[in-house]
């Protein structure tokens, strides 16, 4: 009896401790699950939101009246908008389709429109046709072949002119094509003053010829009416050498409002300068700059155009001087070379 004390009493042990780990695990579970079915009860976040940056984005816009010099806002949801594009050469469909595809994967609410020449119907071969086709199916674009303003075949068909006569649509929201979208504007179609137009100014001209700088065409909203199209259409066959954006600025300019040039219409060539007081009054913060940005255009007169891949020697000689610059500087073209190669399914271009 006596040589059985040391077994009962280390099988006791052995229970008492398997016991205390069962409930260990038990608890341990316990808790697991309840953070878990916490975690599935939050709202599940909005795709594409950058939660990770440690910039946080300023309140959206604020509009100024130029009469009155004041800041103005309206809230007004029920507005039907689209956003706006347009090509008038078969090599643009590609870029034009990158800017309509980033808004629907910035998760964009408003229709998408593409306006094409009448004469490329029954001619439809190459990369544009199916750039076209997949704008529709893949994007869900409204695409659409018209005629000159006039409404003949006989010229390049669509302009920007053409979006003040979707009248079907209270506001439309053209970006240039030679850009991207970098953060949701569905703000600026629906939450904005009407005017019959809303821009950016030219703020890189000379000042001699700047003044208050006239619309630049990056970043525009327009409100379509009869009246409007028929004035510059009017304008554009008695002046048919003025651009539209030329004819946008000696028609409407006087009834404009005035976005700020930041977050709302970004230079890539403003990461290559000196100074950047024209761009912004506050301190030049590039990572900041790029992730507040709305739009960045990729056109810059001193650089090769982004759909061409560039030797060591050339991007040495045009990259950013400091190393943050260039480091956003990079990685905004390989943004663009990305959005290009899943949009479009094609690679940069050796340049020559």
């Amino acid at each position: 009896m006596v040589g059985r004390l040391p077994l009962r009493l280390a099988a006791t042990i052995i229970f008492l401790f398997s016991f205390l780990l069962f409930i260990s695990g038990w608890i341990l579970q316990q808790k697991s699950l309840a953070a878990l079915q916490a975690a599935l009860s939050q709202p599940v976040p909005t795709p594409y939101v950058a939660a990770s940056s440690k910039h946080k984005p300023k309140p959206p816009f604020q509009l100024i009246d130029q009469t009155n010099n004041i800041p103005v806002l309206r809230s007004k949801k029920n507005l039907k908008a689209a956003h706006f594009q347009f090509v008038q050469e078969k090599e643009n469909v590609c870029h034009s389709l990158m800017v309509l595809a980033e808004l629907a994967r910035l998760g964009t609410q408003a229709d998408k429109i593409l306006l094409y020449p009448k004469s490329w119907i029954g001619t439809e071969e190459g990369t544009w046709s199916r750039l076209l086709k997949a704008a529709g199916e893949r994007f869900k674009v409204k695409v659409r072949a018209v005629g000159d303003l006039d409404g003949e075949t006989r010229g390049a068909g669509p302009s920007l002119l053409h979006a003040l006569a979707e009248t079907r649509y209270d506001r439309i929201l053209y970006l240039e094509p030679l850009g991207l979208p970098l953060r949701n504007l569905d703000h600026l179609l629906y939450d904005t003053l009407t005017a019959p137009i809303v821009g950016t100014r030219s703020y890189w001209l000379p000042q001699v010829v700047q003044q208050l700088g006239p619309l630049s065409g990056q970043v525009l909203l327009l409100t379509p009416s009869a009246r409007s199209f028929n004035q510059v259409k009017q304008a554009q066959i008695e002046n048919p050498k003025d651009g539209p954006i030329s004819i946008i600025n000696n028609l409407l300019s006087s009834h404009s409002l005035i976005l700020p040039q930041h977050p709302y219409a970004t230079n890539i060539f403003e990461f290559r300068a000196v100074d950047h007081s024209k761009y912004t009054l506050n301190d030049w913060d590039p990572v900041k700059v790029s992730e507040e940005s709305y739009y960045i255009s990729f056109k810059d007169e001193s650089a090769p155009m982004p759909w061409f891949t560039w030797g060591r020697e050339v991007m040495e000689k045009i990259r950013p001087k400091t190393s943050d610059d260039a480091m956003v500087w990079k990685a905004l073209y390989d943004r663009w070379a990305r959005v290009r190669m899943n949009v479009c399914g094609l690679d940069l271009e050796y340049l020559k």
